[in-house]
């Protein structure tokens, strides 16, 4: 466990030499609206790892030059998660990213690997996981915490040059660098924006447009109550919280009394009002609800008829089929609205030539 800064640098400085290293991130997020950094793990080999006591460490500046850097691979497994945290923490945006599960679907295994599957796979190691739901925060950590943390980084340079090695014989490469750049976009460790919260407010998809309307209010103003708070969102207000008082506004003027969460106050209650009847003085402005296609039906036989031909591409590839496209590309490419992964680079080279017949 290491807090030092001198010998922090002395990690950073041999990351740098070496031109790779694993990380992985610990944290609890059970009462916060951010996640709070408990360890950052690091692998410089399956012999050198070392924790790093995040609650003792003041200056984020090295671990910012390592992530933002465009020299370095920095290996993960199923980073975005802790992506999002280092970027919160050290303010920089990621660069230079492998992920070892996408890795995975070009090199011989499943693109939905777990990191414990993966590594019996690959050194037929069983790792023990009794430890994930540990307080990363208490201190001092056990052998068993520290074990376990080390595991979750330890394999990963060696699983990082199998896979670039078997990705490289199968001529999938270039393919799966192509699908790595995506960890480099900085909408991805952006916050929400208040304004599209209600997008991932779960039954909104059955909501009228005047009601959308009105969740789009109420979902922007936990997003941010949530985040002045530091509290998670659903202790401001459920979803479900949310959804009654948009049925509660079609039905009466009364504001309704919510006896969970935390908008059971007076301040909160004229707010959601003043909101509400906002929302009825811009009826111009209401999101346009979601409508099926009207061949929804054959859409979803054609996306069956898909996931064969992909399938069987995939297979002469040495690919995961799951790593071509998920259901909302397929529809999006059939009907030809929205993006899909099908429309750009390696997948409309190799892939979308053979799927084109199934356009509508």
């Amino acid at each position: 466990m290491i807090s030092n800064p001198k010998d922090i640098k002395e990690i950073f400085d041999k990351s740098f030499s070496q031109g790779i290293v694993a990380l992985d991130t610990e944290f609890v997020w059970n009462s916060s609206y951010y996640p709070r950094l408990g360890i950052v793990q690091i692998s410089l080999s399956s012999d050198e790892s070392f924790l790093l006591d995040s609650p003792n460490i003041e200056d984020y500046k090295w671990m910012a030059e390592l992530i933002s850097s465009e020299e370095i691979v920095k290996v993960f497994h199923d980073p975005l998660q802790d992506l999002m945290l280092l970027k919160l923490v050290t303010g920089a945006f990621p660069k230079n990213i492998y992920d070892t599960r996408l890795g995975a679907g070009f090199s011989g295994n499943s693109a939905t690997i777990s990191l414990q599957n993966l590594v019996l796979s690959t050194f037929a190691i069983d790792m023990p996981k009794t430890e994930s739901r540990t307080d990363w925060l208490k201190r001092p950590l056990t052998e068993k915490q520290i074990e376990y943390a080390i595991d979750d980084v330890k394999y990963l340079p060696d699983i990082y040059a199998i896979q670039k090695d078997m990705a490289e014989k199968q001529s999938t490469w270039e393919w799966l660098s192509e699908d790595l750049s995506i960890y480099n976009q900085p909408y991805l460790y952006e916050d929400a924006i208040p304004e599209k919260a209600y997008l991932k407010v779960k039954g909104h998809g059955t909501l009228s447009s005047f009601e959308l309307a009105l969740l789009r209010e109420f979902a922007a103003k936990r997003e941010i109550d949530a985040r002045q708070r530091d509290l998670p969102k659903g202790w401001v207000c459920s979803d479900s919280q949310l959804l009654e008082i948009v049925s509660h506004y079609l039905g009466s003027e009364e504001i309704i009394r919510i006896s969970k969460g935390k908008w059971n106050n007076e301040q909160d209650q004229k707010e959601i009002s003043r909101l509400a009847d906002k929302v009825k003085t811009n009826m111009e402005e209401f999101p346009q609800p979601f409508e099926p296609h009207p061949k929804e039906k054959e859409i979803t036989r054609i996306i069956k008829k898909m996931r064969e031909v992909i399938k069987a591409k995939s297979n002469d590839m040495f690919i995961d089929p799951q790593v071509v496209a998920n259901r909302k590309d397929l529809r999006n490419f059939i009907i030809g609205q929205g993006s899909s992964k099908l429309n750009s680079g390696w997948r409309k080279q190799h892939i979308a030539i053979d799927l084109e017949e199934f356009i509508l």
